[in-house]
């Protein structure tokens, strides 16, 4: 665990917000989320779907969304807009979960600037182009698992941790792996 840089970046569909308060997530904790890179922090502003629609990480250095299926970058970012938050680091700390990027402190954080986004699919494909992101879009698989095999895994955890929430996604973004989503929960069980 190390503390956070002198700057960090959050992303939210708000606006105008002035303070920045922790909120239970996909780890289960209540924690205000940050990193050390804007293109990562630019990943957030569109969340429908999250791993779903697009799947997103570091790949090769560099952060990057892969469409899961035709249209899914759209569908996600078109119509979303929010804010990219610059947050003091002082507070958060790294090695709670493990996404290296990931910066987390359990305490309300003031912005110290607030840079708005009205269009989220315009400023990834800005980013894009200045080289800071690589978006990559269906068919090309780009650094995740031809088989969807991350995908499974990940609707079994979301399901440990919210049940029904879980399924609906994979039944409303893919529901060709129902079947293998349910075969796994039912052997965690056994």
């Amino acid at each position: 665990m190390r503390a956070g840089p002198e700057r960090l970046y959050h992303a939210s569909p708000l606006q105008g917000l002035t303070q920045i308060v922790p909120r239970v997530g996909t780890h289960g904790q209540n924690w205000v989320y940050a990193t050390d890179d804007i293109a990562v922090a630019a990943v957030f502003l569109g969340r429908l779907g999250g791993d779903f629609t697009c799947a997103s990480g570091i790949c090769g250095g560099r952060p990057y969304l892969c469409e899961r299926f035709a249209g899914a970058f759209k569908r996600r970012y078109g119509m979303a807009s929010g804010s990219l938050y610059v947050l003091p680091g002082g507070g958060f700390l790294t090695g709670q979960t493990s996404y290296s990027k990931d910066f987390v402190t359990t305490e309300a954080v003031t912005p110290l600037e607030e840079i708005r986004v009205d269009n989220a699919e315009n400023y990834l494909l800005e980013l894009a182009d200045d080289g800071r992101i690589s978006i990559k879009f269906s068919p090309e698989r780009y650094c995740i698992p031809d088989d969807d095999r991350d995908l499974v895994e990940k609707a079994v955890r979301m399901y440990e941790l919210s049940g029904q929430q879980a399924l609906d996604q994979v039944q409303e973004f893919h529901p060709g792996l129902l079947g293998r989503v349910w075969e796994k929960i039912t052997k965690n069980k056994t």
